[in-house]
């Protein structure tokens, strides 16, 4: 078994083409740039670095697969079923990896990954909300046929999922949280170089907002402090600030913060019960 980045896979019209889903037979035509496939064929090189398929020879198959998109929303229409992403990544690979060179009707229409056209059929996308990450399920559109670029089966707004906020100061900073109290933290972030939060695969990247982080219950929770390679942990939220504050008095500074809880980006606020900081 070898498992590599790179694969050269030969097709051609005698390739046997299969759609998830669906019992028709599809053609090479109908696969495009950042559609899952699973190919059948001979090994003509198998060499680590240099792996190549030959897809044309009797017996070989194509199958394309459910197909998973995570990214922002750029913009949703009803109307016209429509949903514009800004794409983070295609089945968990970077953006980076695609050439979308060739997908559209012209060259003006090749998709474009910072607004990729998907065609979201009878899915409902009244709760989704600009900017909000989104995780779509379906197949891409036939190559050289966008837009639309992609025609969803299932989407889910993450907004609602579980979320993971990462922040990191560089340098440690004293002034890393603008308010300390009882009921919440405030985070500044200036010298923050690290500042988003994870939701379903998807990243959002914080810059301009002022984050705030608020307890899901003001005596039942875990909360964590870092110094020194000694942990403490505080089971009430106004003791974990009591605790932060009194390091900062002692002249530390906060280098990094951990949450997890649920995110609201119309107020930028994280309600949690596990939240460790790093100071030094």
């Amino acid at each position: 078994m070898i498992f590599n980045d790179e694969v050269t896979v030969t097709i051609d019209p005698t390739t046997k083409v299969h759609h998830q889903l669906s019992k028709e037979l599809f053609g090479i035509g109908d696969i495009s740039v950042g559609q899952r496939v699973t190919v059948h064929g001979e090994l003509t090189d198998a060499t680590a670095s240099s792996l190549k398929l030959d897809a044309t020879v009797g017996g070989s198959s194509i199958r394309m697969m459910l197909t998973t998109l995570r990214g922002n929303v750029v913009s949703t229409d009803a109307g016209t079923h429509t949903l514009v992403l800004d794409l983070q990544t295609i089945d968990g690979r970077q953006i980076a990896l695609f050439d979308f060179a060739g997908t559209g009707l012209t060259s003006v229409t090749d998709a474009d990954p910072a607004h990729y056209e998907v065609d979201s059929g009878d899915l409902n996308l009244s709760s989704l909300v600009v900017g909000g990450p989104v995780a779509v399920r379906g197949f891409v559109k036939s190559f050289g046929f966008a837009p639309k670029d992609f025609i969803a089966r299932t989407l889910v707004d993450a907004e609602d999922v579980p979320t993971t906020l990462f922040v990191n100061w560089t340098p440690a900073s004293s002034t890393a949280l603008s308010e300390i109290s009882a009921t919440k933290l405030i985070l500044n972030l200036t010298g923050s170089p690290l500042h988003d939060v994870w939701r379903a695969g998807v990243n959002t990247d914080l810059t301009g907002a002022t984050p705030v982080i608020k307890p899901a219950s003001t005596d039942d929770g875990m909360y964590f402090v870092k110094q020194a390679e000694i942990t403490q942990m505080y089971t009430t939220f106004a003791d974990f600030a009591d605790g932060i504050q009194a390091r900062l008095n002692a002249n530390a500074k906060i280098e990094g913060l951990v949450a997890r809880g649920e995110y609201a980006d119309s107020s930028a606020t994280l309600t949690s019960r596990f939240v460790t900081v790093s100071m030094k």
